[in-house]
């Protein structure tokens, strides 16, 4: 969600064929994410970074190994399913049985971890407030977006985002390679966890290493023939 600036409803009934991932030279660059804009039952695609990709992928693998079978019509947010049950040692529960997530249940999952982490208290009716200081789910939302501003093209993050771009949808129709490869430009600073932006520098330089490696070859094997 962060990654890409979902609304919450989007998530609802999300299956994991709808999560596809880009390679180029076998490296996930991002990943494809088909979506539902449910107020007026539309379907539209965004991104995610490699890393929200691998973020999911754990999740999936992870409710394979309790007992659920995942196929592409998997959904992506379902119920918990899974405890340890000790006096028979091994792992138990009702993965095989999955159940979606509505947008309301996500909501209330996100409420309750911003409060778990101190991050967000209840509002205090004695000091007559109202509101908090930013909201609980379309922060994400915001967030995204302002990231996105630093270096795509404005309309690029509005089509992505499922805007509305008004007059400007008449003249602005850009591939969907056109938007992957703008969208490529602010993979860094959506990413969270400096590891993946390590992992990725040290991708690209394995891949421009070996391309220096063949040209050495091709060069060695030109030599060889003038002599």
């Amino acid at each position: 969600m962060l990654s890409a600036g979902i609304r919450v409803g989007s998530l609802e009934h999300l299956k994991w064929k709808y999560i596809i991932p880009i390679l180029r030279n076998n490296v996930i660059i991002a990943s494809k994410i088909v979506l539902k804009n449910t107020k007026i039952n539309r379907d539209y695609f965004s991104f995610i970074t490699p890393e929200a990709y691998n973020a999911l992928k754990d999740w999936m693998d992870f409710r394979k190994l309790h007992g659920e079978q995942i196929t592409g019509e998997s959904w992506l947010v379902r119920n918990t399913c899974v405890k340890l049950d000790r006096t028979l040692s091994h792992r138990a529960g009702v993965a095989h049985l999955p159940k979606f997530f509505s947008a309301t249940a996500i909501r209330n999952i996100i409420n309750d971890a911003w409060r778990v982490q101190g991050v967000r208290d209840l509002l205090d009716a004695d000091k007559n407030e109202k509101r908090h200081e930013f909201k609980s789910t379309h922060c994400f939302r915001k967030y995204s977006e302002t990231k996105c501003q630093l270096k795509m093209i404005h309309n690029n993050i509005k089509i992505l985002m499922d805007h509305s771009m008004g007059e400007s949808q008449n003249y602005h129709r850009p591939t969907e390679e056109d938007l992957l490869l703008d969208y490529l430009n602010v993979v860094d600073v959506l990413t969270i966890n400096d590891e993946f932006r390590l992992r990725k520098k040290i991708e690209v330089l394995e891949i421009e290493k070996s391309r220096i490696d063949k040209l050495e070859a091709k060069m060695q094997r030109l030599e060889r023939r003038r002599g």
